[in-house]
């Protein structure tokens, strides 16, 4: 594991000690990590949409389920 060191304004700070009493959180690093871990799934759900996109517009579409996306999203995703 790596160390990054960051600094924040007073009240981004307070903000981030607010944020790890309000979600039982052990430590800002926590919190932090949280955040970036969000971020990355959710950008490889972006991706995700996008290569669904480009399969549905590639040929003849095969009927599925209207949840489809959604379906995928809690399998893959939120694991």
């Amino acid at each position: 594991m790596s160390t990054l060191t960051i600094t924040l304004p007073e009240s981004l700070q307070e903000f981030v000690t607010d944020q790890v009493i309000e979600q039982g959180l052990t430590a800002p690093e926590e919190y932090i990590e949280k955040l970036v871990r969000e971020e990355q799934k959710n950008k490889l759900w972006a991706y995700y949409e996008k290569e669904i996109d480009k399969a549905f517009e590639s040929g003849q579409p095969i009927p599925m389920d209207e949840n489809f996306r959604e379906e995928i999203k809690k399998k893959v995703i939120i694991q």
